[in-house]
């Protein structure tokens, strides 16, 4: 089973990277994964992750490298 997602962050810029991952934080996150949407406003990573289907085998999504930098 397939999961689209998609992360919104904020895009301070530090040491010369705009949005960088180890400096910016989560503002949104949505999935949608078949007949289930979920749109988070959360920082907690746990929360997010969590609450992805148990069944999903794969990621789909725009950018999805930078995403995944903050999972």
């Amino acid at each position: 089973m397939y999961l689209v997602f998609d992360l919104e962050t904020t895009i301070a810029e530090k040491h010369k990277r705009t949005a960088n991952p180890w400096f910016n934080s989560i503002v949104a996150t949505g999935y949608k994964n078949g007949n289930i949407h979920k749109n988070l406003v959360s920082k907690d990573i746990e929360l997010i992750c969590g609450n992805f289907p148990s069944s999903t085998r794969t990621l789909v999504g725009h950018n999805i490298k930078f995403d995944l930098l903050y999972l």
